[in-house]
């Protein structure tokens, strides 16, 4: 993923979870990292977006997410515009800036 939410290039988003009840999208993105004395070599980054609103998907492809960006809604302070896209993927939304994120250590195989 080359991805303005993500620092690492071959980071990527491995899943997407929408929940039009609770008007969340949560992205699921691997990042691999220098292996630690622990065996981890990997994080995973999960990012709930909220108050989800202008949700499109226009495909979801099993090719890897090539970008997600988030940027300011100009005239919607608070607002951001999502977009990940990729090989026949484009998914977008608005939603709350303050984006709920969290990160845990990965011991995985090949990345």
């Amino acid at each position: 993923m080359n991805a303005s939410d993500s620092t690492l290039p071959d980071s990527r988003v491995t899943s997407l979870l929408i929940d039009e009840r609770e008007r969340t999208v949560t992205v699921y993105a691997l990042h691999p990292t220098e292996p630690t004395p622990e065996g981890h070599n990997a994080s995973e980054e999960i990012a709930v977006h909220t108050s989800v609103d202008s949700l499109t998907v226009t495909g979801w492809s099993h090719e890897p997410v090539t970008a997600w960006e988030s940027t300011p809604l100009p005239d919607d302070a608070g607002r951001i515009a999502v977009a990940l896209s990729g090989p026949a993927t484009s998914v977008t939304f608005h939603a709350d800036a303050a984006v709920r994120r969290t990160r845990r250590p990965l011991r995985t195989g090949a990345l």
